[in-house]
């Protein structure tokens, strides 16, 4: 699907970004070549078929990292930035992630958090997609199964600990017809 909207919409704008107080378009090209970067780095650094956690506000950022783990590379534990910390701490033991992905609001949790998870590498959003160059681009990333583990939800635990819904992409794609 990405391949496909990567050569029908090539440079049409697909997403804005607010820099300056102006919004920048982002075309499709350059979104899912980012993306495929993004992929291609987190499969070079060992998360392949890994759990990793992505938490923070909505962004450009935030979708190009949720779509790399999702589509390519683990299972993609997406958490509401607004979890209560004892939560976020349960989520953290029961999804055992390689990596957590913050927002960069979000730093000040996480610098007490990596001292108590010392073998989760834990990095700002910003930080993970401004490491990878644009022209660094992965268009060549192999197929995900489509039935492996690609994306786990957390309840929010009102009636107990969160609990975890896993989703492969199969199941997230079931209603969709090209």
């Amino acid at each position: 699907m990405l391949r496909e909207a990567q050569v029908k919409f090539g440079s049409r704008n697909f997403v804005f970004t607010k820099k300056d107080g102006e919004f920048e378009p982002i075309s499709y090209a350059d979104f899912i070549s980012k993306t495929n970067a993004l992929a291609g780095e987190m499969i070079s650094r060992g998360y392949a078929d890994k759990n990793i956690i992505i938490i923070g506000k909505n962004s450009v950022e935030y979708m190009m990292v949720d779509l790399a783990i999702t589509a390519y590379v683990g299972a993609c534990v997406n958490i509401n930035p607004a979890v209560d910390s004892d939560s976020l701490v349960k989520i953290i033991e029961k999804s055992t992630p390689v990596a957590i992905f913050y927002d960069e609001d979000l730093a000040s949790e996480f610098t007490e958090l990596s001292a108590r998870f010392l073998d989760v590498k834990m990095q700002t959003i910003q930080e993970v997609v401004a490491s990878v160059a644009q022209n660094k681009s992965n268009d060549n990333l192999p197929d995900k199964n489509p039935d492996v583990c690609s994306k786990i939800i957390f309840t929010s635990g009102t009636t107990s600990e969160p609990k975890g819904v896993m989703l492969s992409l199969r199941n997230m794609f079931a209603g969709w017809e090209p």
